[in-house]
């Protein structure tokens, strides 16, 4: 991209790409992706985005390297389908959810997450200030393994969180659905628990100080119906 002075669309066609010098795409620069198209920076390398994309709902990244959105202001939200996330009902998506929130936390751009049956065995932790995570239509995570179905938990204070329209279901070994720990001054609604272990809470919550949580639902006759039901429908403390 050096020299580009003017406006330049950049079409990547099916296959990966693997990057192997750091890279910046500049903001005069629309990145236009194929279905298949893939860039995959490798270990230390960091692909930085400044400019706009296109194309369809799909993985557009790979690779043990970084993708940088800091400082774009032509990309107004990411989705995890970017970093590979199915919402089949059948991929675990444990590990590229993780990749999509640390862009997306870097960034300060919401992450989006569409219609779908997101299964996980581990919950990421999604605790980071700024963070804005927004579910459109019926976003279900999956919660298939143990612990935590969402955790987002501090040892040290979090800020200015926006967390909403989420659906979450559990299991029998989901010690709790929603865990937030330390999750100050921040918007937390519209979410709701599909079953949870039977000594857990379907939102437990600890040390949140002027954070509002709104319309919280626990509910166990919608479908999917899942069993069993958590023993608590809100819990809160201060330990």
């Amino acid at each position: 991209f050096t020299g580009v002075t003017k406006p330049v669309n950049v079409l990547l066609g099916i296959g990966t790409v693997t990057i192997s010098a750091n890279t910046t795409v500049p903001s005069n620069a629309t990145l236009e992706f194929t279905q298949g198209a893939i860039l995959s920076p490798s270990g230390g390398i960091t692909l930085t985005i400044l400019g706009s994309m296109s194309g369809p709902l799909s993985q557009r990244f790979a690779g043990a390297g970084t993708i940088s959105f800091a400082s774009n202001t032509r990309v107004p939200s990411l989705y995890p389908q970017y970093w590979g996330v199915v919402g089949d009902d059948s991929t675990d998506n444990g590990t590229a959810f993780t990749s999509s929130k640390v862009a997306a936390a870097a960034a300060n751009i919401e992450l989006r997450i569409t219609s779908g049956t997101y299964r996980f065995a581990t919950s990421p932790n999604w605790a980071v200030s700024n963070l804005r995570i927004v579910g459109e239509g019926r976003a279900i995570l999956k919660h298939t393994g143990s612990g935590v179905g969402f955790d987002c938990t501090s040892a040290s204070d979090i800020g200015n969180m926006t967390i909403e329209n989420l659906l979450l279901q559990g299991n029998a070994n989901t010690t709790h659905g929603f865990h937030f720990r330390s999750i100050h001054r921040s918007r937390i609604r519209n979410l709701r628990v599909l079953g949870a272990g039977t000594t857990s809470a379907a939102f437990y919550i600890q040390f949140s100080v002027a954070t509002l949580f709104e319309d919280l639902t626990c509910t166990v006759n919608e479908s999917p119906v899942v069993s069993p039901i958590p023993k608590y429908g809100i819990y809160v403390n201060s330990e």
